[in-house]
């Protein structure tokens, strides 16, 4: 997916290769991760990808839950898939370009970030820092 929007966007790639330039190249790959603008176009690239979509419901089985004017009765289903967040046009203006500038100074965002899943459901494999 990065090679693909990188290659279709040289102005984007021009960027990341001037900030890669200008990183020490000695620095092990722990420091490469906290380049902003490389960060930014994995994560571009990963919510592009999607993943798997199906969805994942939860229950909560032993109380109604209230969202805010509703009330979801006490095991009923409820779900979503990550391509509904990962593709919303709020969260993610223009969510079919390739933009990663929307992940730099806008930590906020990463709340939305959901290709892995979030909490006790979320990819094994994830580790956070």
């Amino acid at each position: 997916m990065a090679a693909f929007h990188l290659a279709s966007n040289p102005q984007i790639l021009a960027k990341l290769r001037k900030e890669i330039r200008a990183a020490d190249m000695d620095a092990d790959w722990r420091e490469l991760e906290k380049l902003p603008y490389l960060h930014a176009c994995i994560q571009e690239s990963i919510r592009l990808s999607h993943g798997i979509v199906t969805r994942d419901p939860r229950l909560a089985p032993d109380e109604d839950v209230q969202y805010k004017e509703w009330t979801i009765p006490k095991n009923t289903p409820v779900s979503m898939t990550t391509y509904d967040v990962l593709m919303n046009d709020t969260l993610f203006p223009e969510p079919k370009k390739f933009v990663p500038e929307r992940w730099i100074d806008n930590a906020g965002l990463q709340r939305y970030f959901v290709p892995f899943g979030k909490g006790t459901r979320q990819c094994l494999g994830i580790k956070y820092v």
